[in-house]
Formats: C-alpha cells, sequence, structure tokens
C-alpha cells in the first residue's frame, strides 16, 4: 500500500471534530460500498463502478494482510456466496487511510478484482462480512435486507452489528452532471453505532476520500425565483433526477421525455413566485438529497387532497407518497405503507431518520356490506365477523371481488368510511403522518419497526399549501415537529446523522394518470429570511442517464 493518502488524516480528524462525536468509532470498517451500478432503465450494465472502501478509523496503522471480506447469503437456509475477496500479505493500513477493493477504473484503487462477470459483489440481501486473518468478525453489513427471508437467516454475530441492515435497494445509478453518482457510505468516517440504517446514507460516490459532507443546524430551502422553470437545484443530488424549480401555477414545462415536469396547475405559495418539486416525471420512485448534513428543516409543502380519478375494477388500488425527511432514503424509495391504507404485506422503502409522510391512497371497491347506501360501523362488523373466509361475496364483507374476506377488504372500508355508496365507488384518502424511522425497516404497521407519531387525516379537507417542520436535537433526543399551528413533541434516539430529503413514489398506471399526482412540491416559508439563490442551471448539461430514457426506468426490480 502506497503511501499516497498519508497527508489526509489531519483533514479527516478535523471535520469529525466539526461533526461532532456521534458515535462509537470502530477501527477499521466497511466505510463505503457500490455493489450494485445501474443504467437508467435500472438493468445492470457493468462493474466498472464496483468497489468497497474500508476504514482505519484508530489512531495508529493497522496490518490488514490477509483480512478478508466475505459475502452471506441471506436466502434460505444461509451460506456464504464462493468470493471471498482477501488483501495481499504486506498491506498496512495508516491511521485515517482508506483501502479500496474493487474494479480497476475505480479512482484510487489498492486492489483490483478481476472482472468478467455481470457484477463484483453480491449485492441483494447479503451481509458484507469483514474477517480478520483468525476468522474474526470485524465488521458487517447488511444489504436490501427487505428481500425474500430477510433477517431470517442472519447469525447472531452479524446482527450484532448490522441491526435490521440497510433495508432500501442499494443501486448506483448512472447519472451525469449536476447530479452526483452516488453510493452506500458511512455518514462520517469510520462512524459505527453497529445499526447500519443509522450509520449509513446514499451519498455521493468518494472512493479512497472521505464520505463527509458539511453538517449546518438546518436545510435553507433555496430560493428558486430567481431560477427558470425547469431548472435543476444544484444544491441538491439524486438517485435519478434532482430537485427542479416550477412555476407552480402553471403546468409544464416539458423534461427532455415529453412529460410536465409539474404536472399539473396549483396556487402559488405563500411566499410567491418560483417553487421547488422532486420527482422523476417518467413514473416510479425517486430519491433527492440535500448536499449537507442538517439537524431541522421547516418549509411551506404543497398537499393534494383531490381524488386521483385512476383506480378501476381492474386495478382497484392506486396511490403515490412521498417523504420530507432528514436521515436518508433509497434511490428507487419503494412504496411507503405506515397508514396501511394501501394494505401491503412488506414495504421495501428504505427511509430512516424522522420525517412527515404523505400518503394518497384511492379504492375501488364496495364496503356498503348491508347494502343500506351508508358505510358505517356496521359494514366494518360485518368484515369482522367474517374475515378470513373464502368464496365470500360482497355481502359477506369482499370489498375488491377477490372471493376472500381480508385485511385489504378493511382498508377499503376505511378510506370509504362515512360515504354514500352504492356499488363499486373510487375512493380517495390522504393523510399526513409524522413518523420516526429510526434506523429503517418495514414501514407496514403491522411490523412496528416504523413509529408514527401523529396521524392527520386530510381527505375532508381541500387541497392547499401547509407549513411542515421537524427540529432534532442530536445530544438529547428531543424533537419538535410542526404542521401548521400543531406543535408536536417527542423523544427519539441521540446521535443520528442524516440529510434532508424528498422521496417520490407513485403507483398510478399509465402515464396519462401522472397528470393527477402531487409530487413533493415546496417553497420557503413566507416572511423567512430569503435563502440564497440558485445559480442558474440553463446552461449546464441536461440530465441524461446511460443506456437511454425510457418511462419506465424507476420500477423496482
Amino acid at each position: 500500500m502506497s503511501d499516497r493518502r498519508m497527508g489526509r488524516w489531519t483533514l479527516v480528524a478535523l471535520l469529525l471534530s466539526v461533526l461532532g462525536s456521534r458515535g462509537a468509532l470502530g477501527q477499521i470498517v466497511i466505510n463505503e460500498i457500490v455493489a450494485d451500478e445501474r443504467t437508467a432503465s435500472s438493468g445492470t450494465t457493468s462493474e466498472t463502478r464496483e468497489f468497497i472502501e474500508l476504514y482505519n478509523a484508530g489512531n495508529s496503522p493497522v496490518d490488514i494482510s490477509g483480512y478478508a471480506l466475505k459475502y452471506w447469503n441471506l436466502a434460505s437456509p444461509g451460506s456464504y456466496f464462493p468470493a471471498v475477496d482477501t488483501i495481499d500479505p504486506g498491506t498496512t493500513l495508516l491511521s485515517h487511510d482508506y483501502y479500496v477493493i474493487g474494479n480497476g477504473a475505480v479512482p484510487n484503487v489498492d486492489k483490483v478484482l478481476a472482472t468478467g462477470g455481470i457484477d463484483l459483489f453480491a449485492g441483494a440481501n447479503t451481509v458484507f462480512e469483514l474477517r480478520n486473518a483468525s476468522d474474526t468478525l470485524i465488521d458487517a453489513v447488511g444489504l436490501e435486507t427487505f428481500r425474500g427471508t430477510e433477517l431470517d437467516f442472519a447469525t447472531p454475530e452479524q446482527l450484532a452489528q448490522i441491526g435490521r441492515g440497510y433495508w432500501g435497494q442499494d443501486i448506483s445509478a448512472d447519472v451525469v452532471s449536476p447530479n452526483r453518482i452516488s453510493s452506500i457510505g458511512r455518514y462520517q468516517d469510520g462512524r459505527d453505532t453497529n445499526f447500519n440504517g443509522r450509520d449509513f446514507g446514499y451519498l455521493p460516490v468518494t472512493p479512497g476520500a472521505s464520505n463527509n459532507l458539511p453538517l449546518v443546524p438546518a436545510y435553507v430551502v433555496p430560493n428558486a425565483d430567481t431560477m427558470s422553470a425547469g431548472d435543476f437545484v444544484t444544491s441538491s443530488y439524486a438517485s435519478f433526477v434532482p430537485m427542479r424549480a416550477i412555476d407552480p401555477t402553471v403546468a409544464g414545462p416539458l423534461s427532455p421525455d415529453g412529460f410536465n415536469i409539474n404536472p399539473k396547475a396549483i396556487p402559488a405559495s405563500p411566499q410567491g413566485g418560483k417553487a421547488i418539486i422532486a420527482w422523476d416525471d417518467t413514473g416510479g420512485g425517486n430519491a433527492t438529497f440535500s448536499d449537507k448534513y442538517v439537524n431541522k428543516f421547516e418549509l411551506s409543502a404543497y398537499i393534494d387532497t383531490a381524488p386521483l380519478n385512476s383506480a378501476t375494477t381492474a386495478a382497484r388500488v392506486r396511490n403515490e407518497a412521498s417523504i420530507y425527511g432528514i436521515g436518508t432514503t433509497d434511490p428507487f424509495f419503494g412504496t411507503p405503507d405506515p397508514s396501511g391504507l394501501v394494505a401491503l404485506s412488506s414495504a421495501s422503502n428504505g427511509s430512516t431518520g424522522l420525517g412527515w409522510v404523505i400518503q394518497r391512497v384511492e379504492r375501488m371497491g364496495d364496503a356498503d356490506f348491508d347494502d343500506n347506501s351508508q358505510v358505517d360501523g356496521a359494514d366494518f362488523l360485518r368484515w369482522q365477523q367474517n374475515v378470513g373466509i373464502t368464496a365470500a361475496t360482497n355481502a359477506t364483507g369482499d370489498a375488491d371481488a377477490s372471493a376472500t374476506v381480508t385485511g385489504a377488504d378493511l382498508q377499503t372500508w376505511k378510506v370509504q368510511a362515512g360515504v354514500s355508496t352504492g356499488g363499486d365507488v373510487a375512493k380517495t384518502k390522504t393523510v399526513l403522518l409524522l413518523v420516526d424511522m429510526g434506523e429503517g425497516g418495514d414501514s407496514v404497521p403491522f411490523r412496528d419497526h416504523w413509529k408514527v407519531i401523529k396521524s392527520f387525516d386530510l381527505s375532508a379537507s381541500a387541497s392547499a399549501w401547509h407549513t411542515l417542520g421537524i427540529d432534532y436535537n442530536p445530544a438529547t433526543g428531543q424533537v419538535t415537529a410542526k404542521f401548521d399551528a400543531n406543535v408536536i413533541n417527542f423523544n427519539t434516539a441521540t446521535g443520528q446523522v442524516g440529510n434532508f430529503y424528498a422521496g417520490y413514489r407513485e403507483g398510478l398506471g399509465a402515464a396519462a394518470n401522472r397528470a393527477n399526482s402531487r409530487p413533493p412540491t415546496f417553497d420557503m416559508i413566507s416572511g423567512s429570511a430569503a435563502a440564497v439563490p440558485e445559480p442558474a442551471s440553463g446552461t449546464l448539461v441536461v440530465l441524461c442517464l446511460a443506456g437511454g430514457l425510457t418511462a419506465s426506468r424507476r420500477r423496482a426490480r
């Protein structure tokens, strides 16, 4: 190992001092990973960017000769993949230095792995282990742990290192300026609480260099008023498409893909002028991030409660979901379901930390089980008495014509409760939830991984701009959240780190249905101090992704 990066430790130490001591530092840790390089169409391309970075967080050099990276397959019954990547004899990792294992095209690579396969590493539902020459487990990271058997076949020593692992998908998409290629990296080099969901975020890729982004007290909503509609917000990065400026009162403009960046006209924000939108207009899911770590945000967000007008008897559930959060999320932003209204049995959404979740769910069905033209408590009792039966009819609690009385029928009842109905009816319900997502995990209510602190049913309210905020004290764990005049105080874990992020996922079907969507759309709070204007980005390279732009590119695999 050369000494080419020996002088970096003073800068890293200074950054850690500025960021604060928020977690234990392991001596040698897995610090950053690109396990799955992807094109725009979500298909695998090559392994040219794939790598694993080790970091020495201690104050003394370590002989890492014979250290090995092993890959544990969490699928039944649990076993190692054949590949073992062993570090060469005579290798010493200096204090606060990095060691990069991967493809020869990766910057600062120290050990080049042979190519020839599609992927250098097994990344789906895998525990990446770092073991020393005596085969003692030094560190571990679990990736895409939502899949299949989840953590059922993880060993006790692995679980002690990973917690729930990194729950969401871990792809690194091919993007170009002004966006930034990203990886799964520790928020702070060497910080290891043994909960992957608290330690790792979706960060700009930095093999052989520090992951650490600046830490600022609060996220400052960019002033988009000096930008043109469609310009990218350069102080953000994204899994696919960064934040963009829009005129809320005008649908459009068209993106290079031919879709409206602002799907439909809405009222101007209380601040007026331009606003910001965060989504991929070609459909599916997208996640955008601030380029700094924050402990606080406050913004004006538009919440649309109008009918989605896309559910049918053939596609009885349509939905969209957004999160404004502090922490991280996964690039595809798989559908979250903390309200239970979508009736998912499991969810792949990899969000962590603290956030406001907006779910707009439309269900087609008939929850008037007693045919009195009113969906009420009597219908709920009929569902309750018959739940689980097969060969069911509407009269026995089957709202969605599946011939079985299930939890999905209960969700249809919840969406339609209080309305007059006769036969199949499409009804939209909009809820706002304050959620402590912690280290991440399954968002569905019965798993109890995400903690819903407060829920607001906005279904009967008009679409409108609302104030949303979260203020987190990492020293005490105290959280003060704001929804208009509502102030909610609660306590959570101390020492959390994360970006401001806005995630969006639509399950609306045909592209035409996106005309009724409302991705994260936000602005500065009216009357707040003016944010630093974003530079005009009309001359920046138009975002395009290798492999072409397709309407299906954001679909989770």
